[in-house]
């Protein structure tokens, strides 16, 4: 088959069709997580509404709207300026690649900053821990950023006319992969170290603890480090073994979970929180084992004469007179 230029690439017809079909299906998943993101901020709207709009300010309630909405903005932008489509200029397209790309690790930055802010919470507002969490997630997002922006350094684009188009059509014809594997296995790499961090807190200072605001705020935190891993676990091997643009179809699916799960954990622990009249991310970093845990006491073995059951009001096991280490969320 003959050869197809323009501007400064020359790509074989066979290949550039192949590619064309493999850039058009990541644009329907993009479509895809679009509505994944618009119906789970339509669904979750009137929480956001009764549990977050009269909260105080915190840091909480800060990057729960960064996340909800940077998620929500990134996904507008990769439909509205899909690189797939017609643009008057090679420019053109990888400006609108840029501009669809640029929101993404915002997006997953500030769901993970939710995410280190809860395994704070978790130690006890531990200064160590503090001065440890800040240490990687500024060392692994560095990295996100730099390896987003070399991969779009990388990236070239060339254009191809069709009939049924209205100009020419962009076509991705060089990007370096590698620089996109570096990427999903810092955020692999970050989860797991999160997810570990809180497990062995769990088994080690929290154990016995019975307390629901407790059990809800470590189980919701396992629930998302195991979806995510598994999602970054997929992109590596999609990038590893897919072909061109296949390599990106589940991008924005990754983006996407980051952002949806971090504020429905929020809004579910505050959910919570209101049952019983606690607040928060927050009594958690210093709950007294003591004052929650099952007593084993001994019993007398000596008979006593019986009495009216009394029953006292339902609390959640957690003093009043903690004060909280963490903003209410």
């Amino acid at each position: 088959m003959g050869d197809f230029s323009a501007g400064t690439h020359e790509v074989p017809l066979d290949e550039a069709v192949e590619r064309l079909q493999a850039q058009f299906s990541w644009n329907y998943t993009n479509v895809s997580g679009c509505t994944i993101a618009i119906i789970d901020f339509l669904q979750t709207f009137p929480d956001e509404v009764r549990l977050m709009w009269s909260a105080r300010l915190s840091i909480p309630k800060v990057l729960f709207y960064l996340a909800r909405y940077f998620t929500l903005l990134n996904n507008i932008m990769v439909v509205l300026l899909a690189p797939g489509v017609s643009r008057s200029s090679n420019e053109g397209c990888i400006g609108a690649l840029c501009g669809a790309a640029v929101l993404s690790p915002l997006a997953v930055s500030s769901a993970e900053a939710i995410l280190f802010y809860r395994v704070w919470a978790f130690s006890g507002k531990s200064r160590r821990m503090l001065a440890y969490l800040v240490i990687q997630f500024i060392g692994i997002h560095s990295l996100v950023l730099y390896t987003v922006v070399k991969w779009l350094i990388s990236v070239k684009y060339t254009r191809w006319s069709l009939p049924s188009a209205n100009g020419p059509i962009c076509i991705m014809t060089e990007a370096n992969p590698f620089l996109l594997l570096w990427t999903y296995a810092a955020v692999l790499s970050s989860v797991i170290g999160a997810m570990v961090i809180m497990v062995f807190i769990a088994y080690r200072e929290h154990r016995g603890l019975n307390s629901r605001l407790l059990t809800v705020f470590y189980q919701d935190g396992i629930y998302y480090f195991i979806v995510l891993a598994i999602m970054a676990s997929a992109n590596v091997a999609v990038n590893w073994l897919a072909y061109g643009e296949y390599k990106l179809i589940l991008v924005q699916f990754e983006v996407d979970l980051h952002g949806i799960l971090s504020t429905r954990m929020l809004l579910h622990l505050r959910q919570v929180g209101t049952e019983f009249d606690a607040v928060s991310i927050t009594r958690i970093a210093r709950i007294d084992p003591s004052e929650v845990s099952e007593p084993r006491r001994r019993f007398p073995r000596y008979p006593r004469i019986l009495s009216p059951l009394r029953f006292r009001e339902r609390t959640t096991g957690i003093s009043k007179d903690i004060v909280a280490d963490i903003e209410a969320v």
